[in-house]
């Protein structure tokens, strides 16, 4: 009886293997690759100049009048709808609130995460102000052609509808935008660095103000936006304004200060030559 052939092994057909131009080629780009992200990283870290922030917070400050100014058109030709798909129609109401959402938007829009500061630039001179009076002179440039944008449905003899021609309206309109400024700017720094250094307690306490001007000044802006100018409104908003501005002031100094004190106490533990000494070192003998 014939013997049955036995089951042969499958040949293994071997890989074949890069040759090394190709090999070559791999490394390289792999570098090239490696480079790009060390740049980018070093590119998104790096604080910038002063001139470089000022650029900075004056684009983002005519992105947010621009948009602003794109809302507000929005609802006078009828494009917006709300929750419940009917039309906006009170252009005047929606511009008091639009003048509170600049103010709201500003302190997200110069932050940067991947920077050391988050944004908010460490130094001896005060950034802060300096950021909020120049985003609220560019938001005072954008308010004087809010009448014009809201047309027909302007109300007669409103701090809106008079803010080209009466001072009282302007200064109440500009003082009541620039303390919103100061206070969201103020507490969204606060607010942010204390979330982003792991402050979960102190971040979760600034947030019930944050929370109680977000809703305060939708308020007041339209009680103050939408009424006769009055007086006792202008002189009430130009004192909030001069106050929140130096709170401001007040509480950058502080924040500039503990940063240099955080400095100094980490160059103290890393020594002269900028090591940090181990447990070891320091004499710590577990045994």
């Amino acid at each position: 009886m014939p013997q049955q052939p036995q089951n042969q092994q499958p040949q293994r057909i071997p890989v074949p293997q890069p040759t090394q131009a190709e090999q070559e080629q791999e490394r390289e780009a792999r570098k090239a690759e490696a480079k790009r992200l060390h740049e980018e990283h070093v590119r998104e870290s790096t604080v910038p100049s002063w001139g470089g922030e000022v650029r900075r917070v004056l684009g983002y400050s005519v992105a947010a009048v621009i948009l602003a100014c794109i809302l507000i058109l929005a609802v006078r030709w009828r494009l917006l709808v709300n929750n419940s798909y009917e039309t906006v129609e009170n252009t005047d109401t929606w511009t008091s609130i639009v003048a509170m959402l600049m103010p709201f938007m500003f302190p997200f829009l110069i932050l940067e995460m991947k920077r050391p500061d988050l944004g908010f630039r460490l130094g001896t001179i005060p950034f802060l102000p300096q950021a909020a009076l120049l985003a609220t002179v560019v938001q005072w440039t954008g308010m004087l052609v809010w009448p014009w944008l809201v047309g027909r449905d302007l109300g007669i003899f409103t701090v809106l509808a008079t803010l080209g021609s009466d001072p009282i309206s302007f200064v109440s309109a500009a003082a009541c935008i620039a303390t919103a400024t100061n206070v969201f700017l103020l507490l969204t720094t606060g607010m942010v660095t204390c979330f982003m250094s792991m402050r979960w307690v102190v971040g979760l306490i600034i947030l019930v103000p944050w929370l109680t001007a977000l809703l305060g000044f939708g308020y007041l802006n339209v009680k103050t936006f939408n009424e006769p100018p009055s007086t006792v409104v202008c002189l009430a908003w130009v004192a909030a304004a001069v106050v929140s501005f130096v709170l401001l002031i007040g509480v950058d100094l502080l924040r500039n200060a503990l940063h240099r004190r955080s400095e100094r106490t980490e160059s103290a533990r890393r020594g002269p030559d900028g090591h940090r000494p181990s447990l070891e070192e320091l004499g710590w003998n577990p045994r």
